[in-house]
């Protein structure tokens, strides 16, 4: 039995390494062609303001800047996500259904106790319960995402293992691969749980299946969220809404926030879709004009983190030596340019 699976593991890691080469033609990656290009489009609009504004032009040296492109860490991003990607693909979707199985078929014997019009088996839901379901179910996993995310900022222990995604010093889009699998676990782990418990508790409390709006088998907001400048998130290419639609949707320059060393931006904009979720927490920062980023930890070790190998092994070799530690607190003051409760920016 060991040697048979032995023997099948090449297999498994060329179908797996083929999958990532696929991903430009698969609508449920990030790096989706239809993705790539509409970034590649907003890219522009933003050039043409920066332009505008300072008098630069070229759009290559603007949208592929040397300092990015040709820095070390940019090429460390592109090989650990060919290996990283390789190996996820063989554990996260499976874990994804597994967990949501699980959930599900945990939870349905106590619903159909507590509701015994579920025994009568599912229903396609009608146009307005699957609008309502489209809506909910994105919510709800954007919400255990975000709770993630934040735990894995206050927590010590998690903090070790995020400071991967956040040690790159310069950011393009496969900077939002450079991610440690204790993260990727985490994050299967909240979405698999709410899924099943979502599809649980629709079966239970509506009678139906869970079924939403999709547009090339992608939930509507998941595509819009892709399609509205996704992989301009993990750039420095600067691009926000309008002030109204920053409290809506998250823009590039809201994620970019986030990975900011600035002392301002610690322990901002944890959400992935929804700001609604930072503005509830007290950890929203919304700024009025472009700003000057830098990216990184902040304290000088992101030279450590220079090798495929060492993105793995070293969150564990600095928890052995006792080196970890949470970031830095936020400020508890709404620093400049931070949208305040009122919805208003603060400061004159």
């Amino acid at each position: 039995m060991l040697l048979t699976w032995l023997e099948a593991i090449p297999g498994i890691v060329i179908g797996n390494f083929a999958q990532v080469l696929v991903y430009p033609l698969n609508p449920v990656q990030r790096l989706y062609w239809l993705y790539l290009v509409s970034s590649l489009v907003m890219a522009v609009l933003a050039w043409l303001l920066y332009r505008r504004r300072e008098g630069r032009e070229g759009f290559l040296s603007f949208c592929f800047p040397r300092e990015v492109w040709g820095h070390p860490s940019a090429w460390l991003d592109v090989r650990y996500f060919f290996v990283h990607q390789t190996l996820r693909v063989w554990i996260y979707g499976a874990l994804v259904v597994s967990i949501s199985l699980g959930t599900a078929g945990l939870l349905e014997a106590p619903l159909r106790w507590l509701l015994p019009g579920a025994d009568a088996g599912l229903a396609p839901p009608s146009p307005a319960q699957r609008a309502i379901l489209t809506l909910v179910s994105v919510a709800l996993v954007d919400l255990a995402q975000f709770a993630t995310h934040m735990l894995q900022h206050r927590v010590p222990l998690l903090w070790e293992f995020h400071r991967v995604h956040h040690s790159p010093p310069v950011l393009h889009p496969l900077s939002n691969y450079r991610e440690h699998p204790v993260d990727n676990l985490s994050y299967a782990l909240a979405n698999g749980t709410v899924v099943g418990i979502t599809t649980a508790g629709v079966a239970g409390l509506m009678g139906c299946e869970l079924r939403t709006v999709d547009v090339v088998g992608v939930n509507l907001f998941h595509f819009a969220f892709n399609f509205l400048g996704y992989n301009l998130r993990h750039s420095h290419i600067w691009l926000a809404w309008p002030s109204w639609l920053g409290y809506v949707l998250g823009s590039p320059a809201y994620h970019q926030i986030h990975h900011s060393t600035d002392p301002r931006h610690l322990n901002r904009n944890f959400a992935f879709i929804f700001p609604i979720w930072d503005r509830l927490f007290d950890s929203l920062y919304l700024p009025r004009e472009p700003e000057r980023l830098t990216f990184g930890l902040g304290d000088g070790s992101e030279a450590d983190y220079d090798a495929v190998l060492k993105l793995y092994w070293l969150p564990f070799a600095r928890i052995a030596r006792g080196a970890h530690r949470a970031p830095i607190a936020a400020e508890t003051s709404a620093p400049s340019g931070y949208a305040g409760d009122d919805g208003s920016p603060a400061g004159p």
